[in-house]
């Protein structure tokens, strides 16, 4: 993720809200062994980010090496058969404080906060208009199947004929995206690719 305090989670305040910490061993969670646990448990989450909008010059710059690189359109209903389930993200002026929903156990509880860190994000990113999907472990889930279409970049050259190629060879419509000389906007010339080859 770009932003360092992205799934911002706060191991000091989730063990207080279970109480699991009291005053004496508040100690134990100085600055630098907060960062570390809340490190540690940012890089045992995986998390699959999904956009609204394919028009974002800004999203383009950023996620696609300066619109040199591709966006691939996705299938909700499809993604939800390989049990991807993106929920929509809050954005805000502050980080998720605490899980009020119902858990049996200190795990379940645990999942629901961490679930709501990952779902919130600071609102200065609020135009990426984004959906996530995440889980814990090693697991990959194949959702190529799931693919709609892939918008090449305006800028994408080196490359660009391989990801066609490949689009063609799958059946998958691709759509090329260009900036015209005299506005601030995307063109898009969609290619359908017959999927029945």
């Amino acid at each position: 993720m770009s932003d360092p305090y992205d799934c911002l989670f706060s191991s000091r305040r989730t063990y207080k809200n279970i109480g699991v910490l009291d005053e004496d061993s508040e100690d134990y969670f100085d600055d630098v062994s907060e960062r570390m646990i809340s490190d540690s448990i940012r890089e045992e989450i995986n998390v699959c980010c999904f956009s609204t909008d394919c028009t974002s010059f800004s999203m383009w710059d950023q996620y696609a090496s300066g619109h040199r690189g591709v966006c691939i359109e996705y299938d909700s209903r499809k993604l939800q058969k390989h049990n991807v389930k993106p929920r929509k993200v809050k954005y805000s002026v502050k980080s998720f404080k605490r899980f009020n929903g119902q858990a049996k156990d200190v795990a379940e509880y645990l999942v629901g906060h961490l679930s709501g860190c990952v779902l919130t994000k600071n609102r200065d990113y609020r135009h990426e208009q984004e959906w996530r999907s995440f889980g814990t472990g090693a697991s990959k889930v194949q959702i190529e199947d799931a693919i709609n279409c892939v918008y090449v970049g305006s800028r994408c050259s080196k490359g660009r004929n391989k990801v066609i190629q490949t689009c063609r060879d799958l059946g998958i419509d691709y759509v090329r995206m260009s900036v015209p000389d005299d506005e601030y906007s995307f063109v898009q010339r969609r290619h359908f690719v017959d999927r029945n080859l």
